[in-house]
């Protein structure tokens, strides 16, 4: 079972770790959710998968989650990297 199965979210679109120490992790996860979600429903889904990171990896000492719909995140990867987002790769 991965960490987001039976989240309210659809993907994770992006990932990034940082080792603070050998038991320290920082995470930063930008997660598509389902459409259609209110605030609460997504909190409570964000809540949900940080409970299962931190249940199978206790290192993680801090998880980000943002959440991002498919064109704020293609509108971020053409910022950061100059290119527009060719996800047929």
């Amino acid at each position: 079972m991965t960490l987001l199965a039976s989240s309210k979210a659809r993907r994770a679109r992006r990932r990034r770790t940082s080792q603070l120490a050998p038991d320290q992790n920082v995470v930063a996860l930008s997660l598509e959710f389902e459409d259609g979600l209110r605030v609460p429903e997504v909190e409570a889904a964000v809540a949900a998968i940080e409970a299962r990171v931190r249940a199978a990896h206790p290192e993680v000492t801090a998880l980000f989650v943002k959440p991002e719909t498919p064109n704020a995140f293609a509108e971020a990867h053409g910022r950061l990297f100059g290119a527009p987002l060719d996800e047929a790769r």
